[in-house]
């Protein structure tokens, strides 16, 4: 079970994702927001979310985000 300071960082990363894209213009699909509950959950690694997202948009990385993985 996932203790309440890792679910609390979980759920400031989504509102800080959320906001992002807000504030990019970017529009989240229902299937996005389940993929981000099921991480705020516990249920999915952030790996796990980003890969999904990437497959179901087309969204490939970009130079800045492989040097960072």
């Amino acid at each position: 079970m996932m203790s309440s300071a890792e679910r609390e960082r979980r759920l400031a990363a989504a509102r800080y994702a959320r906001a992002t894209m807000a504030l990019e213009g970017i529009t989240q699909s229902p299937t996005v927001m389940v993929q981000i509950e099921r991480f705020v959950a516990g249920e999915l690694s952030i790996e796990q979310v980003i890969a999904s997202v990437r497959k179901t948009t087309a969204c490939q990385p970009t130079e800045m985000t492989k040097k960072k993985q």
